[in-house]
């Protein structure tokens, strides 16, 4: 979706957010009272595991578990995404796309209505425990729009290129930064695959079990 916006006319920048160790920050009393008001029928079961604070032990030290969500969890990110959807619904600017997946959230759009978004989820964000890294934020701008981008936002700490950037297992920006980009992961590949052949020659059932379950995988994620 964010990838067909950026190429349309109307859409002069694209804003990849990125949040500091957004799952485990999340406020989670603010999350099991949003719980309780946009899915009743999950409160119960969220509640019964993370109402309260949890001990984690590790070896000899018990650390008590107050915020976040747990990694691992099966109900975590159906906590995390249902939680933060109030966040989502505060900062839904109109003229700007907005693209969630856990807690990466993109926007694509006109930079007027971009900072307008951007700036929303500055102020609301850490009551919910999303605090943006600004440094890892990436604007992905048009060339011909990249003044406009620099007065816009250049205050705002953020990264603006008229590249691209990773996002998602996948690359958004120019034809010519893609290209680069994925040839770079190509003979990362390469490399990797010649090393897994020589250990085939003597131990080809580890070779193989490592490319059935581990390697091939990276090739559908960039």
């Amino acid at each position: 979706a964010v990838v067909s916006t950026q190429s349309t006319g109307e859409c002069e920048a694209v804003l990849l957010l990125d949040a500091r160790n957004a799952f485990n920050s999340l406020n989670r009393r603010l999350a099991l009272h949003n719980m309780g008001t946009i899915c009743p029928n999950l409160h119960v079961l969220i509640n019964n595991l993370y109402g309260g604070t949890r001990p984690l032990y590790t070896g000899e030290y018990v650390l008590s578990s107050e915020e976040g969500a747990t990694q691992g969890c099966p109900a975590a990110m159906t906590k995390y995404s249902l939680s933060t959807l109030p966040l989502l619904d505060k900062a839904d600017v109109e003229d700007v796309l907005q693209v969630c997946f856990a807690d990466d959230n993109n926007g694509a759009g006109i930079l007027e209505e971009l900072y307008e978004w951007f700036s929303t989820i500055i102020v609301n964000g850490p009551a919910y425990g999303y605090h943006l890294r600004r440094d890892k934020c990436h604007l992905i701008v048009k060339e011909v729009h990249f003044a406009k981008a620099m007065e816009t936002f250049g205050d705002m700490g953020i990264q603006i290129t008229t590249d691209g950037a990773r996002h998602l297992g996948a690359v958004i920006g120019s034809s010519n930064f893609t290209e680069e980009y994925v040839s770079e992961k190509v003979e990362e590949w390469v490399a990797w695959m010649k090393n897994l052949v020589s250990i085939a020659h003597s131990e080809p059932h580890l070779a193989y079990s490592n490319f059935t379950k581990s390697f091939q995988f990276k090739w559908g994620f960039l």
